[in-house]
């Protein structure tokens, strides 16, 4: 058809060219917005890094100071269990472990031997206890007839209710 100004004319008229410029501009704004937005996610992950730097190095802080503190209250503990067994002067380390040693296995076998008293003392008696001067007494003392009659601990016969109901 026609070039060059009609061409221009015929575009100008009809629209297209200011669809083309629309879409060129529409693109020109759609890589600044991306530059833009390439731009923040940059800052963000560097001030993240920072705060992560941060973060473990207090951490790694903190890790230290405990582990100093652990190491002075263990170096203090061993002071104090030394003057306690040795007193101002006395025995080596290597005494002083072995009574350690020792009391650690008493210190075992006693609770060992509480256990087996423990669990003595849970077990149950089975069967009733009968007493023989309960069970033939006739009241004075001396065994009367071979009938008996069965009290059970302090139960027995209250006069009166007519029952043998504990009281």
């Amino acid at each position: 058809m026609c070039a060059g100004p009609v061409k221009n004319l015929i575009e100008d008229v009809t629209g297209v060219t200011a669809k083309k410029k629309a879409i060129k501009k529409a693109i020109k704004q759609n890589a600044e917005n991306i530059q833009t937005a390439n731009d923040r996610n940059a800052e963000i992950t560097d001030i993240g890094n920072q705060i992560t730097d941060v973060t473990t190095q207090e951490e790694k802080t903190n890790q230290q100071a405990a582990a100093s503190g652990f190491e002075a209250i263990e170096a203090i503990r061993q002071q104090a269990q030394t003057q306690i067994i040795v007193g101002s002067s006395g025995p080596s380390a290597a005494e002083i472990q072995a009574r350690n040693a020792s009391i650690s296995a008493a210190s075992s076998a006693a609770q060992t031997s509480q256990g087996i008293i423990n669990k003595q003392g849970k077990k149950k008696k089975k069967g009733l206890k009968i007493s023989p001067r309960d069970a033939y007494s006739d009241g004075s003392g001396s065994p009367g007839s071979t009938s008996a009659s069965l009290k059970i601990g302090s139960q027995g016969s209250s006069p009166g209710t007519g029952t043998n109901l504990p009281v």
